[in-house]
């Protein structure tokens, strides 16, 4: 059946356990293609709409570009005791993250605000100038447009339910491709031929060309983004996996083990600036992206920095605990102390987006996200010209039409690649 509809015509010579192979591979593809491929396209959709993620927030958003920058920023503590006094209901930590660019805004982002308490993720962000300090715009994430794309690729909008069913996208995608590699796989003789489209062929061939080439090109992005999604979905799963083979693999991911904070009485808490220069003493060579600055007396901060070469630009996992009354390193994880292991998958998230890469890197997983949604439009096209035929056929053969016999049918379906 799923030759019929869907497949290329196998020639009689194909020795019959490789037929029956085929057909495997056919009815896999094919119902994962007609059952998932919809989700499937609409992932890769809203991934390449978010490739360019802050930039798409700002083109949307003009009031977050500063459009004359000033010579110097703000002290951290003064930016922070501003968006803590236009927000006096919210009394836990704030994490700061530093703009992007001279032109960008200073983000602080309050994890769980009470509006939207039992949202799956939904923390508020305050945009501040940092120049001036002056709050640019306060919203929550999930009712922008380019934070609602982001819940959407990542969690189709339904929180951690959703979250696992683009787990199993990712690995229906996986699956397909396989399925897909195995089916276009050609003969020595016929590799050049798989890499092109037949000039001035009939429009069922070019559209089953079209398919199969789209295919071939992608299928490295496309084994790429499905691996680093299940894996950014499913990390403990994954890592418990890998220490069967490897006993002492941990998530990148995390917050280090930290020791409690010393809350000695009688002492006054550090500024911002002296938690950066221990945390600069202890990371030396790296820059500052982010800081956790407490709510309570207990809490420490935690401070986030990246070495210049890093492939994860946007989150990276170097990460110093520093008490707030002692100033004691309660806790460190240095990417640059990782073993083989926790560096392939500290790189998960920036293969995913592509910014491991550069520009071209982030260009090229945008162009690949609309691969799926091609592929789905040209696999549908070929499966329907595969079943009208069939049906024609049939028709044909109940007939009993001068001219047609069974073995014609299969001819009938169009040429063979």
């Amino acid at each position: 059946m799923s030759q019929l509809a869907f497949g290329s015509a196998v020639g009689a010579s194909t020795p019959p356990r490789k037929k029956r192979a085929r057909g495997v591979w056919l009815r896999i593809h094919l119902y994962l293609g007609l059952g998932g491929g919809a989700l499937i396209a609409l992932v890769g959709l809203t991934g390449s709409m978010i490739v360019f993620f802050w930039e798409l927030d700002e083109l949307l958003n003009p009031c977050l570009v500063i459009e004359s920058p000033g010579d110097r920023w703000l002290p951290f503590d003064e930016i922070v005791a501003k968006v803590r006094t236009a927000n006096p209901e919210r009394p836990a930590g704030w994490t700061l993250s530093l703009p992007r660019d001279r032109h960008g805004a200073m983000q602080l982002t309050y994890a769980k605000p009470a509006e939207k308490a039992g949202a799956y993720y939904a923390p508020l962000m305050v945009s501040v100038d940092p120049f001036t300090g002056r709050i640019l715009a306060s919203r929550f994430w999930g009712d922008t447009v380019a934070t609602w794309l982001y819940d959407l690729h990542f969690t189709l909008t339904f929180g951690a339910v959703g979250r696992k069913v683009v787990g199993f996208i990712g690995i229906g995608l996986l699956i397909s491709i396989i399925s897909g590699m195995a089916l276009w796989w050609p003969p020595p003789e016929k590799w050049r031929q798989a890499f092109v489209i037949k000039r001035n062929a009939a429009a069922q061939r070019r559209v089953f060309d079209l398919h199969r080439v789209t295919g071939i090109y992608a299928v490295i992005v496309l084994f790429v983004l499905s691996l680093t999604g299940i894996y950014l979905v499913f990390p403990n799963t994954v890592i418990a996996g890998l220490k069967l083979f490897a006993p002492d693999t941990f998530n990148p991911y995390r917050t280090p083990t930290a020791r409690p904070v010393s809350m000695a009485g009688g002492r006054t808490a550090l500024k911002i600036p002296e938690i950066l220069s221990i945390s600069e003493r202890e990371l030396p060579g790296t820059e500052l992206t982010k800081i956790f600055v407490p709510g309570r007396s207990d809490e420490p901060y935690r401070v986030i920095r990246r070495y210049p070469d890093e492939g994860n630009l946007y989150f990276p996992m170097n990460i110093v605990v520093v008490d707030p009354w002692s100033g004691d390193v309660l806790g460190k994880q240095d990417v640059g102390r990782f073993g083989p292991l926790e560096t392939i998958l500290d790189l998960q998230f920036p293969l995913h987006s592509g910014e491991a890469l550069g520009l071209g890197g982030r260009l090229t997983v945008l162009l690949s996200g609309l691969a799926p949604t091609f592929l789905l439009v040209t696999g549908f096209l070929r499966w329907r010209h595969k079943r009208r035929a069939a049906q024609l056929n049939q028709q044909r053969r109940r007939r009993a039409l001068p001219g047609v016999s069974p073995s014609s049918s299969i001819a009938y379906q169009g040429e063979k690649p």
